[in-house]
């Protein structure tokens, strides 16, 4: 039916043809729908509901003129998934995108493997049930900066030069290390949430207060308190009572 050098619609076999051009079953055959329900667009063979093949850079187009424009991949629930593949003619599932109906998470897929799992709690890589809001299971690489708390709180710990790394946090905050009450504050690094030590502005190390100092004035080893202090050097030992250098004593005092 229809004009031979038009459009036209006809049947060979068990499929329904659509065709432009003279020649009827030739290249230019534009659909085809076979008696399973399978439509062909660009083949003759249908292997899938919906089978489109082309040549050349193309694609699929859904669009709106005045709204939304949707594209619904819906199971009937329960322990099925929905998934985009993407292939090539050595495996049509090297990648793809996966919801998972049944534990309710989204799966990123390559070569054929989840690389990255996103459910209720977060983004996972290298786990497929992440804890966190992002939960990295393996090592991190960055050439930028991990802001902690937000960049306004000032943590953070970024590449300082090609040997170094640096922890950082705001003036008015501190860098806790193993316990709640054992931090670095400012140049103070304070222990059980009391006494501190921390190196002076002169290289000194100073203990507690801004009273006692150990320091070297490029010759000796000094143990100093400042005149202003309540107590002097206090040496408290109940078994060795002995001072020595290089094994000699040169004090002793009573145990007492």
């Amino acid at each position: 039916p229809g004009n031979q050098t038009d459009t036209n619609m006809y049947s060979s076999g068990s499929k329904l043809y659509f065709v432009s051009g003279a020649s009827p079953i030739n290249s230019n055959n534009k659909m085809v729908l076979d008696n399973s329900g399978k439509l062909g667009i660009g083949t003759d063979s249908p292997s899938y509901p919906l089978d489109v093949e082309f040549a050349g850079d193309s694609g699929i187009r859904v669009k709106s003129t005045d709204s939304n424009a949707n594209l619904y991949l819906e199971t009937p629930g329960g322990g099925n998934t929905s998934t985009i593949f993407f292939g090539d003619a050595a495996a049509s599932n090297a990648g793809y995108i996966k919801y998972d109906n049944n534990n309710q998470r989204m799966q990123f897929g390559i070569e054929a493997s989840t690389k990255g799992t996103w459910n209720a709690n977060g983004l996972g890589i290298g786990t497929t049930s992440p804890n966190d809001l992002l939960d990295v299971r393996g090592n991190i690489q960055t050439s930028g900066t991990f802001f902690l708390s937000g960049s306004d709180l000032g943590g953070k710990i970024a590449r300082v030069d090609t040997s170094e790394v640096g922890l950082y946090a705001a003036t008015t905050e501190q860098i806790r290390l193993g316990v709640s009450n054992s931090y670095l504050k400012g140049t103070n690094w304070v222990f059980n949430g009391g006494g501190y030590f921390r190196v002076n502005s002169t290289k000194q190390l100073q203990f507690g207060d801004d009273e006692h100092y150990i320091y070297s004035d490029g010759t000796d080893l000094i143990l100093k308190t400042v005149t202003t202090a309540t107590n002097g050097i206090v040496i408290d030992s109940k078994v060795d009572t002995t001072m020595k250098i290089d094994g000699t004593t040169i004090a002793t005092w009573d145990s007492t």
